[in-house]
């Protein structure tokens, strides 16, 4: 029943650059998608549970466009709500996936794009003393955002300062970003952001206020 407000609130921090990530939002969307399916009658009530769990797999799988990804991350999403790992909700998550990465590759969505440097390493130690400052960077960037959204969630202010506030930093961060970047690098999930990396020549300060201001 609330599958159509949280979609327009998914909709609308992912559309505007907020700090989201895709992943979740698919999963949730694809559980709704395939409860509502097995949800059709006192006969389909058995397949509500599979439904639900393989619609999490399969919006996983054409988001990330891998069919395992997908299995895996909704199985994760169970074990941490302590689900019973079943040989039914196996092969739900296991057909969800196949059928998310089905979607992804017949209608070509591509709808993650990752980073691929333009310069290989040119040594063993070059490159994971890249990985390890990109992966703490990284993981910092993201731990400190976590922290944010938690004690966001435990503020205690009216609902409608809190819009009022959110939607002032929105519009700050977006013409920042515009600014700094390209107005396509405010929106989104983050491509447009990217694909703006990718092709100029921008330095390693100005990517790191990028990415800081996507996180906001």
């Amino acid at each position: 029943r609330l599958a159509p407000i949280r979609t327009i609130a998914i909709l609308a921090t992912v559309g505007t650059g907020g700090a989201m990530g895709t992943e979740a939002p698919a999963a949730y969307l694809g559980e709704a998608v395939g409860a509502w399916l097995g949800d059709r009658g006192r006969s389909w009530r058995k397949l509500l549970r599979p439904a639900a769990v393989a619609g999490g797999a399969a919006g996983v799988g054409a988001l990330m466009g891998i069919a395992l990804v997908g299995t895996a991350f909704i199985l994760e999403l169970g074990r941490q709500r302590r689900a019973r790992l079943s040989v039914e909700r196996l092969l739900a998550a296991l057909i969800g996936g196949l059928i998310g990465w089905g979607i992804d590759t017949i209608f070509g969505l591509s709808l993650i794009r990752l980073v691929v440097p333009h310069e290989p390493p040119v040594s063993f130690m070059q490159a994971a003393i890249t990985a390890l400052f990109i992966g703490a960077a990284s993981g910092a960037i993201t731990g400190v955002t976590g922290i944010a959204i938690y004690r966001a969630k435990k503020w205690h202010a009216s609902p409608a300062f809190r819009l009022a506030l959110g939607g002032t930093a929105v519009v700050v961060t977006t013409f920042a970003l515009a600014k700094i970047a390209t107005p396509s690098a405010a929106a989104g999930p983050g491509t447009g952001a990217i694909v703006w990396a990718e092709n100029v020549f921008a330095e390693p300060p100005t990517l790191l206020i990028v990415c800081l201001l996507r996180a906001a």
